[in-house]
């Protein structure tokens, strides 16, 4: 399993050294499986926020990492279909900018989506690349 912070790889693979020892609500991990297979993860959902509604307090806003100019991969706590901008609008302090760059990864084909704009809708289950600029 990876996770990608600050700028470097953290690995959890028991035969080897370990950097990463936490599995933290919001983080993207890459997670490799000698043979096709489900993973079940287990959480609380956090809802998105309608219009009207006043958000809940911290620590609904767990993006506090992401950095400008860097690439984070985040993961996509939603299971309800939501727009990048407004998934990081609601979940950061941060503004998905049109120069901002965010795509995806699709096993099936070894391959990266299309860069998605601010308008896509994300999919439950993914972690995503996001470069804020």
């Amino acid at each position: 399993m990876w996770s990608y912070e600050n700028g470097k790889w953290l690995t959890y693979k028991p035969s080897i050294a370990e950097t990463l020892t936490t599995m933290e609500d919001g983080k993207g991990y890459w997670v490799y499986m000698n043979a096709p297979d489900s993973l079940i993860v287990k959480g609380t959902e956090t809802p998105p926020v309608s219009a009207g509604e006043t958000p809940p307090s911290e620590p609904r806003r767990m993006y506090t990492f992401l950095t400008d100019n860097d690439w984070n991969l985040i993961g996509f706590k939603s299971v309800s279909a939501m727009t990048a901008g407004d998934y990081i609008d609601q979940y950061t302090f941060k503004t998905l900018k049109d120069n901002s760059l965010l795509w995806y990864y699709i096993n099936s084909d070894n391959s990266y989506s299309d860069p998605l704009n601010k308008n896509a809708n994300l999919k439950s289950g993914y972690g995503y690349w996001l470069l804020l600029k």
